[in-house]
């Protein structure tokens, strides 16, 4: 398992802010797995006004 904490450059303006996960193995359920995640998303309108960038300092 591959995990890094340090922080990418920061988005470009009109940049399409998505992430990946990428899943490597064998016999996994795709539709069970993006269920899974689907079910964690909130909708755009119960989501924050405004994110906070990354990397930004914290008060």
């Amino acid at each position: 398992m591959r995990h890094d904490s340090e922080l990418g450059p920061p988005w470009r303006d009109g940049e399409s802010r998505r992430s990946r996960l990428v899943f490597i193995g064998r016999d996994l359920d795709r539709a069970e797995l993006e269920a899974g995640f689907r079910a964690c998303l909130l909708p755009a309108a119960e989501g924050p006004a405004e994110a906070e960038p990354v990397g930004a300092a914290r008060a």
